[in-house]
């Protein structure tokens, strides 16, 4: 047995014990895993998405089945990467905690290396085998490997073993396109949205547009009419006080894509930061301090908006988002919020301000009023101890709001109605002395 290989096994055996293991929990020896590796050598298992056969490269270790100490049946590992990234997953490793986090849809899994307890959508869960980094080459690159059942059903995906051919079949579920802060598939294509010039906007199709009075048709596409002349004046007592100001997704985060594959393809994550970019300046020339989560077209993992944002010690919390649905004919805009007890040392409260920047949003935008809703499974939400809000601006899904989306001018009223409202909320919050 290589030197590299034997090093590893023992140092994950010295990490089992430092967890707690439930007597139901299979024991993993340094044997079992060498059988493993050279049963599965002389017998591959192959392993298939939908119904493609997945390749791996020499530095991955194939997939590989182990049983347990005293048990007859195996547990199938897999590298990490090698599927689930195929599957339009984001893998994510930390070094520091040893973790992979596997994020799909509204899943989020995250598996500790040598801990028989995964967490799901933070919340815990026991596995059968945890996940181990193995070195089958000596080269001192270990594969992460993860238990390929148990991350699969995670996610929704279908699993099934077939013992002739031994393959893994693994079949893509239907996702409904998840909301807030939970991340999406790497995109490689498609450019950021520039407010002062980009053809994406620009090249806005003519469609029948609403000429009822009290609109205007802006870019082609009809707006209600709405002051943008002047914002209103922060109070004294507010000023200096610092906001988070987040533009979701980001990066190989694409966010929900609108007219996939068409000319006029469209990002949600570009969307969201020429929204979040604006706000920015609105804020600042009201007189709120601002903290940025990304400025630029980044990948952030979801929980680092919030945990950041508390590092920062800001005071209040807004997410700059859009929505998409399987139903096209779902629009209008929304705005999540909720009313966690930290937020009891604060002046505004996060269900106040949502209220009040949804009425704002839907004045502006002439979008459907979807109203506001409590999301206490959000982590932007949940892990942030200000209060704090998510935007859903309009549906990229719907045509209608997708017109809207196109134009500079959704991005600038989206931004202008949302920093107003959350102004006026401030206002209210801190009175200056006198009134």
């Amino acid at each position: 047995m290589k030197k590299t290989f034997l090093c590893l096994v023992a140092a994950l055996a010295m990490l089992f014990g430092s967890f707690v293991v439930s007597e139901a929990t299979p024991v993993i020896t340094q044997e079992n895993i060498k059988d493993g590796l050279d049963f599965c050598k002389d017998y591959p298992v192959t392993l298939m998405l939908d119904g493609e056969t997945i390749a791996f490269s020499e530095k991955d270790v194939p997939p590989v089945i182990i049983t347990p100490e005293g048990e007859e049946n195996g547990r199938t590992l897999i590298p990490a990467r090698a599927l689930f990234e195929k599957a339009g997953a984001v893998v994510t490793w930390i070094n520091e905690s040893q973790t992979v986090i596997i994020e799909h849809g509204q899943f989020v899994i995250e598996l500790v290396i040598g801990s028989n307890i995964a967490l799901v959508n933070d919340e815990e869960k026991m596995l059968d085998v945890p996940a181990f980094i193995i070195d089958h080459d000596g080269d001192y690159y270990g594969s992460t490997m993860i238990p390929v059942r148990f991350v699969a059903e995670n996610l929704s995906f279908g699993v099934e073993w077939d013992d002739v051919s031994r393959t893994v079949k693994v079949s893509s579920p239907v996702i409904e396109p998840n909301r807030g802060d939970v991340d999406r598939p790497e995109i490689t294509s498609g450019s950021a949205i520039d407010t002062t010039t980009n053809p994406a906007i620009d090249e806005v199709t003519e469609s029948a547009v609403d000429t009822t009075p009290g609109y205007e048709i802006i870019e082609g596409v009809a707006f209600p009419d709405y002051d943008m002349t002047t914002m209103p004046a922060l109070n004294e007592a507010a000023k200096g006080i610092l906001i988070t100001v987040d533009a979701g997704h980001g990066g190989r985060d694409s966010g929900s894509i609108g007219h996939s594959k068409q000319p006029d393809e469209l990002y949600e994550k570009d969307v969201n930061l020429a929204v979040a970019l604006r706000a920015i300046e609105l804020l600042e020339e009201a007189g709120f301090e601002v903290y940025a989560t990304r400025t630029d077209d980044s990948y952030l993992y979801y929980k680092t908006r919030a945990y950041d944002s508390n590092d920062a010690g800001a005071y209040f919390l807004v997410s700059y988002h859009n929505n998409s649905i399987n139903d096209p004919s779902i629009k209008g805009s929304l705005v999540c919020y909720y009313s966690k007890s930290t937020e009891a040392g604060y002046k505004v409260n996060s269900k106040s301000i949502a209220s009040a920047v949804q009425s704002e949003m839907v004045k502006a935008l002439g979008t459907e009023d979807r109203g506001i809703s409590s999301k206490k499974e959000l982590a932007v939400l949940n892990k942030s101890v200000m209060p704090a809000i998510i935007i859903e601006g309009a549906f990229i899904s719907n045509e209608e709001d997708f017109a809207k989306m196109k134009t500079q001018e959704y991005a600038e009223r989206y931004a202008w109605a949302s920093v107003k409202a959350i102004i006026e909320s401030f206002n209210a919050a801190f009175p200056d002395k006198g009134i």
